[in-house]
């Protein structure tokens, strides 16, 4: 198996190669959802990477968790996932996922995160496992149908659930909102945040910075942490698909693992 295809195909289902032990144990639905999954390792390694950092047995929660790519990445580092995936399919195909994968300590919630409690509509770029570009409460060019959904804050979130050490932001476009939305920030180890743009970065940073927080740029991601995270392999300026060939050598050979 070479380092670029990460799973072997057995026909509706993949095994992930991701470190030591089992597999992880892939359905998908639809060629794209396919796709998804055969690049964990080149579609964003800056993420892989920055996962690696997490200590294990803390909590993650990863917000716009689509499939799941980087639920079951996190699962594999040891730490509790705690994922939000307000899209029908995308949801339908990460909860059959973790029902094909017992061991991994994920909970899936179907909502949207967003700065306060309300039903809403959720709007979608296509019907089918593995689309992005979903925005809840907002209509956009890309939009081809809705469903209805709800959204909570993550203030609200944890009242009743585990406060989060990690988190990761992929909302396509709502960001602020899901920032706005809690007031806890400092009390993270580290998050990582998606944005699309330089308006939305610097609102970001101006709120975020101030709390104790560095902060590094690597494409749309923008990732805040604090002393004792290793920045070498995200300073230094691969391709993505070279990266991707050094964070699997790094995960499958060298036993990078959580802390």
């Amino acid at each position: 198996m070479s380092w670029h295809k990460a799973g072997f195909d057995r026909g509706k289902s993949l095994d992930i190669e991701y470190g030591t032990g089992t597999p992880i144990r892939v359905l998908y639905s639809n060629d794209h959802e396919k796709r998804r999954w055969m690049s964990t390792y080149t579609k964003e390694p800056d993420t892989l990477w920055w996962i690696t950092q997490f200590e294990k047995n803390k909590v993650f929660y990863d917000i716009g968790a689509n499939i799941g790519l980087f639920s079951f990445v996190a699962a594999k580092h040891g730490v509790k996932v705690i994922a939000f995936e307000p899209e029908s399919q995308n949801f339908a195909s990460l909860q059959r996922n973790i029902h094909a994968n017992p061991t991994y300590d994920i909970t899936a919630y179907c909502i949207g995160v967003t700065n306060k409690s309300s039903f809403d509509l959720l709007y979608c770029s296509s019907m089918g496992a593995g689309g992005s570009y979903h925005e809840l409460g907002v209509h956009n060019k890309r939009t081809t149908y809705k469903q209805g959904s709800y959204g909570l804050s993550l203030d609200e979130i944890t009242k009743s659930l585990p406060a989060p050490n990690y988190i990761k932001i992929d909302v396509d476009g709502i960001e602020r909102l899901v920032i706005d939305g809690y007031s806890h920030w400092d009390k993270l180890d580290s998050f990582l945040v998606e944005v699309n743009s330089n308006v939305d970065r610097l609102y970001i940073t101006d709120k975020i910075v101030p709390l104790g927080f560095k902060h590094i740029s690597v494409s749309d991601n923008i990732i805040f942490y604090k002393e004792g995270f290793d920045t070498s392999f995200l300073s230094t300026k691969y391709a993505r698909a070279t990266a991707g060939r050094h964070m699997y050598d790094m995960i499958n050979k060298d036993g990078l693992v959580a802390k």
